[in-house]
């Protein structure tokens, strides 16, 4: 971004480059020296909200949750000022969707982390009898390192109901609603507790709902 912003300075491209790569090279421009100053500008805020976010991703992931929040709102009020379109239009233009990757990886890390609870809960099936009562319960029998709700910071919840074993995050919005999950809708107001799920014994090897046990 850096680069980019001063090859536009230089008269090396120009900002309708940036646009449409098929385009006919445009000719150098001429920038006023005083108009250098704003480039100069723009490449120290575009610096200073990368450094940032870099700063934000070697965080752990809880505590990513408001720290992303602050740092999308810093752009927004930029975005909003009168004045935006010559101090920081390029980095409002270029400044990649963070928030957006960030949501997607801490959504992966809660199936992952899930996931893998559900799997050192089969073993601890197989070796006592029955499923565990929590997270913590597995640490003391098996003796691995737990993963964490990359939301919360704390173990993940393990429900047992409707003849399943339910291991969950509270998802993003911190609440506890108990497994529910709307993938389509994650993110954008649906259920969130974003997680992973076994079948108790005698429920496995059933045919889907609505089919028959030879398969129509």
């Amino acid at each position: 971004m850096s680069e980019i912003i001063q090859r536009i300075c230089s008269g090396e491209i120009s900002v309708a480059d940036l646009s449409d790569a098929q385009r006919r090279k445009s000719a150098p421009i001429q920038i006023a020296p005083w108009a250098l100053l704003l480039f100069d500008n723009q490449r120290a805020l575009s610096l200073e909200w990368m450094n940032h976010a870099v700063a934000i991703a070697h965080l752990p992931f809880p505590e990513q949750v408001p720290e992303w929040k602050a740092w999308e709102n810093e752009i927004r009020q930029v975005k909003l000022s009168p004045l935006a379109t010559y101090t920081s239009s390029l980095p409002l233009l270029m400044t990649p969707a963070l928030t957006t990757a960030y949501s997607a990886v801490a959504r992966y890390q809660g199936e992952l982390g899930a996931t893998a609870l559900v799997l050192a809960a089969e073993r601890h099936r197989r070796n006592t009898g029955h499923w565990p009562a929590s997270a913590a319960s597995l640490a003391d029998a098996l003796r691995i390192a737990l993963p964490v709700d990359p939301f919360s910071g704390r173990p993940f919840i393990v429900e047992h109901r409707d003849a399943m074993l339910i291991v969950h995050s509270v998802g993003p919005d911190l609440q506890d609603d108990h497994g529910a999950y709307d993938p389509k809708r994650w993110g954008h107001g649906g259920a969130d507790d974003v997680g992973a799920t076994a079948w108790d014994v005698g429920q496995r090897r059933q045919p889907p709902d609505g089919a028959s046990e030879d398969g129509h």
